[in-house]
């Protein structure tokens, strides 16, 4: 069973809109008039999608542990934390870079197996994007059960 749909996004400027109608189980539309306040077709910040997936039940979270009980890779000049992450079975709104429009970033949706493309609304591999940013998503047991049972 795939607990999560894969959408395609109605216009060019919608991918964010469809990622978080396919994380939150809603459709589009009711994403895009959650953020009707905007305009038309606006793409989201990052700030607008933690708020309306906080408001849904889910939520962008970072964690990490350090393998094999070692320290974390701490470059002291930038602080910054170099750790590998397990992925699998680990739903994430990912960033990439956008292959219709170079330059630009298209937000992707990992399911824990696949990445859901709503540029082309079909499940592809992760290892044909280049990921520019990762956000673990963590669902509420309640918001969980809704999908599911969807």
């Amino acid at each position: 069973m795939l607990l999560f749909e894969t959408l395609k996004q109605p216009t060019d400027r919608t991918c964010q809109h469809t990622c978080l109608a396919m994380i939150t189980g809603n459709t589009v539309e009711y994403v895009e008039d959650w953020f009707s306040h905007y305009g038309n077709d606006l793409p989201l910040i990052a700030e607008d999608a933690i708020i309306f997936l906080a408001h849904h039940g889910v939520y962008l979270a970072m964690y990490a542990i350090s393998p094999n009980d070692e320290p974390m890779d701490i470059d002291g000049s930038e602080q910054v934390v170099t750790i590998p992450m397990k992925i699998c079975d680990h739903p994430a709104l990912i960033m990439v870079d956008s292959e219709q429009f170079p330059g630009k970033m298209h937000a992707v949706f990992w399911d824990g197996q696949n990445v859901l493309d709503p540029a082309y609304g079909t499940r592809r591999k992760l290892s044909e994007f280049k990921v520019r940013e990762y956000w673990p998503v963590l669902l509420t047991e309640q918001q969980f059960e809704r999908i599911k049972n969807s």
